[in-house]
């Protein structure tokens, strides 16, 4: 199994976190992270809106975080991800308690 069969199978089943955004900070919604990230899967997404809402990352929640967290690792795989967010995800791990 490749990696990245390996982190679609291990993320298959993680809940979605929801869509309320009632606590997101203006910062967020300024940089658009609740409009893009709002209403989607994680299997959603290509490389270059990733790349344009890296810092999402440092904003989650936990729950959102975690739902989230695997199509980052998946455009850090992908040819088009240079391995760019490898330090970004590093970076959010640090954030949280």
């Amino acid at each position: 199994m490749t990696l990245t069969e390996q982190i679609i199978a291990a993320f298959k089943d993680t809940p979605h976190p929801g869509n309320r955004f009632e606590d997101i900070s203006a910062t967020l919604r300024d940089e658009g992270i609740v409009d893009y990230f709002a209403g989607r899967t994680w299997q959603d997404h290509d490389v270059k809106n990733l790349h344009y809402h890296y810092d999402a990352l440092s904003f989650f929640t936990p729950k959102a975080f975690r739902y989230f967290l695997p199509a980052f690792m998946l455009a850090d795989l992908s040819e088009d991800g240079w391995g760019i967010f490898s330090d970004f995800i590093a970076h959010a791990f640090t954030l949280r308690d």
